[in-house]
This record gives C-alpha cells, structure tokens and sequence, in this order.
C-alpha cells in the first residue's frame, strides 16, 4: 500500500480534527491522523479525487 499525498490533507471527514490519509488499495482507505482506530476508518471506492468527493457526500 502506498499513502496518498500529504499536502492536500483536510480534516478528518469523522472527527473533524486532525488531517486524514488515504492508504491505496484496492479500495481508498481514510484514516485519521490523530485516532488510528478501525472503528475510525472510511473505505471508498474510485479515483483519489472521487473517493474524497464521495467522503464528503457521505458526511454532509
């Protein structure tokens, strides 16, 4: 797995606090910085670019 690039980082769709990353896969896994918890991941299927506007769909 790679890490999805850092400098675009914007707070956790979840909690809202620290930035989160992708982790490349086979799905687009969003971990939050600051917690690390399962409990605390996303998965979203697609692009970089559609994974984060289908993050922001979800929790909007």
């Amino acid at each position: 797995m790679k890490t999805f690039d850092t400098s675009k980082h914007k707070p956790c769709p979840i909690c809202r606090k620290q930035p989160y990353k992708f982790l490349i896969g086979q799905w687009y896994i969003v971990q939050c910085d600051e917690s690390g918890d399962p409990a605390h991941t996303v998965k979203v299927s697609g692009t970089n670019e559609e994974a984060t506007d289908k993050l922001w769909e979800q929790i909007q």
